[in-house]
């Protein structure tokens, strides 16, 4: 593990365990296991004990430590953070920053997983990961520390660590010995509330395509939402502008119930559709072909993933539907998942673009903030109708946002962004494939051009990086595989697209 991953790691879990009340983390109180008794002798590998474990035992005796008979039941899925509580107890120094330097202001985080997993830091290079287990009373944990590449600055990260609950004024706490110190640990317990997704928009797609379930969920628990797809290719003379897949939707979800320290449960209480499933009407020369909520039809039991939840705990499911990266260990959004279908939502916030002109040009069916772009990690992929006030032969935008503020505008066909033949559309898809193995995420895009949805020709545009550059370019291939795709009517829809980049690298 590299320094630089480690601090960005250190960096996420702080966002995730700083995410107060709302549908985050906050410190609670929990109920102590057992009565009070003495302190705890802890004797592990014989009677001589263990020179490679670290024991928060010593030092404890003006605390009262609780029985811990059933403590990695009850702790299993929890975090924590260290806690003001350790200043009071320090001997041979005067705070934690005293302690860990600036470093301190990375944070701290302990995790406790239902599989036995554990991982915990302080500050930057303190800390590993390994598994878990209950002996003699505490918590045991066998550590893998990060890591070599801090070299003598590992700031002596055991290899085993000896976790002991502890309690002070009713509160729990866990342990941990550092340089004859104690570290106090405070639980971070979950909560969540419907108030919490007020900005939030849920989708259900294949990451890219016509077909998406768009979902917004209000702070009273109503929902609504629209699901659409579209078949362009399928004409009569009835319906000479295609076929359209449709339905509205909105309802109400129960009240969230807790299930771990990561997930929450509802169910769908009430369903109503704009129009009855089933039923099909042409208006304009579409013909509408209304069905149920893809994603929500059938639903029995609809879980919640807080942002922080481990991926290794996601059923695998959910995570074909959603967008993240192989390398992720944890989720960093919110997610649905209905159980009985085994589909899964991801969400983003609905007020992405911090600029309020530029916002108003969002397209924001084809905003996508789950995909980490090479040398561009945690940026949106932003598209934008043109500005014809500013250039009424303005061709669509592509962007890169971050924290709401664009940091990179992909390349147009020419340096004014400019369309020479029929006018922009819309865009009708956005996909993001590893085209040409080189582990690095293309980006396919069809675009639309004409002057209504009936005569709209589609038009296929890829985004690739050269080897070592961190910018894209249009269509790196030689031949073109754009003008493949297009000439040979590969860009109705991704599907096609795809079978057209296996014709193209069979030829």
């Amino acid at each position: 593990m590299k320094k630089k991953q480690w601090i960005v790691a250190a960096a996420g879990l702080v966002l995730a365990v700083g995410l107060g009340s709302e549908c985050g983390r906050s410190m609670e109180k929990i109920d102590v296991i057992g009565g009070v008794e003495e302190p705890i002798e802890i004797v592990l590998d014989g009677e001589s004990g263990d020179d490679d474990v670290e024991s928060s035992e010593a030092g404890l005796t003006e605390t009262q430590i609780p029985e811990a008979s059933g403590l990695m039941e009850q702790l299993a899925g929890s975090s924590w953070r260290l806690a003001d509580k350790t200043e009071e107890h320090l001997k041979q120094y005067g705070s934690l920053q005293e302690i860990w330097g600036t470093g301190i202001h990375y944070g701290s985080g302990m995790e406790i997983g239902t599989d036995g997993s554990f991982s915990f830091y302080i500050a930057i290079n303190y800390g590993g990961s390994g598994t878990v287990s209950e002996q003699d009373g505490t918590l045991v944990a066998d550590i893998t520390p990060y890591g070599e590449e801090f070299g003598e600055n590992t700031a002596g990260t055991p290899e085993r660590l000896v976790i002991t609950p502890v309690e002070e004024e009713g509160v729990l706490y866990l342990t941990t010995p550092y340089d004859e110190e104690i570290m106090y640990w405070e639980q971070l317990e979950s909560s969540c509330s419907f108030a919490d997704f007020s900005n939030l928009q849920f989708w259900f797609s294949s990451g890219a395509g016509a077909w998406r379930t768009e979902l917004e969920i209000h702070e009273d628990g109503s929902f609504s939402g629209e699901y659409y797809d579209s078949d362009m290719g399928v004409l009569n003379e009835n319906y000479p502008n295609g076929i359209q897949y449709r339905c509205d939707f909105s309802g109400q979800f129960t009240e969230p119930e807790k299930v771990n320290a990561y997930t929450y449960s509802m169910k769908i209480a009430e369903m109503n559709y704009e129009k009855e499933p089933g039923t099909e009407e042409i208006k304009d020369g579409i013909l509408y072909r209304y069905s149920e909520a893809s994603g929500l039809a059938g639903a029995e039991n609809i879980l919640i993933y807080l942002p922080g939840t481990p991926v290794a705990e996601l059923p695998e499911e959910f995570l074909m539907w959603v967008g993240w990266r192989e390398d992720a260990t944890k989720l960093p959004f919110y997610g649905l998942y209905n159980e009985t279908k085994e589909i899964g939502f991801s969400s983003f916030q609905r007020v992405p673009v911090n600029d309020s002109q530029l916002a108003s040009r969002l397209i924001e069916e084809q905003y996508f903030d789950q995909y980490l772009l090479d040398g561009w990690e945690n940026a949106a992929f932003a598209t934008f109708r043109p500005d014809l006030s500013v250039n009424p032969d303005g061709d669509v935008e592509f962007m890169l946002l971050k924290d709401g503020e664009v940091v990179y505008r992909f390349p147009g066909y020419n340096s004014e962004n400019t369309v020479t033949a029929q006018p922009f559309w819309d865009v009708r898809a956005v996909a993001f494939r590893d085209v040409d193995e080189d582990g690095r995420y293309d980006i396919l895009i069809i675009n639309g051009y004409g002057t209504d949805a009936g005569n709209a020709v589609s038009s296929v545009r890829i985004y690739s990086q050269r080897e070592g550059e961190k910018e894209f370019v249009l269509d790196k291939f030689e031949p073109s595989m754009e003008e493949f795709l297009n000439q040979n009517h590969y860009n109705n829809s991704i599907t096609d697209v795809e079978k057209g980049i296996e014709k193209y690298w069979e030829s």
